[in-house]
């Protein structure tokens, strides 16, 4: 706010009074909009921080020889086996979410992870059961998302499998 004193400083004192008032008033009120604002600035900054960690932490496994269908097979075994057991409405969320492009469920997981970070920095409370099971659900659909890219039913570029491992890692980072 611009504030003409020397326009204030003519008025009638009663003017006067009330134009500093004004003044007063406004100030405090776009300092209270500044401190919000920091503390905003100050979230987004840590989580920024720590998806950057999250980045500088995806290490690109050395090749070795296997047979990589067997390790799917068990895979894909552990898996339905895990998604068989849950109840109905878990499966078709399971099954909903790793149908949805990689773009989208990052989204989904990424907002679910600052919801999670700023609860918990902001209440200082643990993650409640609902909240868990939640990020269970996204972790078997991206091992869903997974299994389907491995066994060729999903392609994916460079950029959609680096979504895939931050997503991960964001879910078993605040686990």
């Amino acid at each position: 706010m611009n504030i003409d004193f020397e326009k204030i400083k003519s008025f009638p004192p009663d003017r006067r009074i009330k134009a500093l008032n004004e003044a007063k008033q406004t100030l405090n009120s776009e300092i209270e909009d500044s401190k919000k604002k920091m503390q905003e600035i100050n979230r987004l900054l840590q989580l920024a921080e720590s998806e950057e960690s999250l980045i500088e932490e995806i290490i690109v496994p050395e090749t070795k020889k296997m047979n990589i269908k067997d390790i799917f097979e068990k895979t894909k075994i552990k898996l339905e086996d895990k998604i068989k057991n849950l109840p109905e409405e878990e499966r078709n969320d399971i099954e909903e979410l790793a149908k949805k492009p990689i773009e989208q469920l990052y989204t989904q997981i990424k907002t679910f992870n600052e919801t999670i970070t700023k609860y918990q920095n902001e209440e200082e409370k643990y993650v409640s059961f609902n909240e868990e099971k939640r990020r269970e659900i996204y972790l078997l659909a991206l091992q869903e998302k997974r299994r389907a890219q491995e066994t060729g039913e999903y392609r994916t570029t460079d950029k959609k499998d680096y979504l895939m491992t931050i997503a991960e890692k964001m879910l078993y980072k605040n686990n």
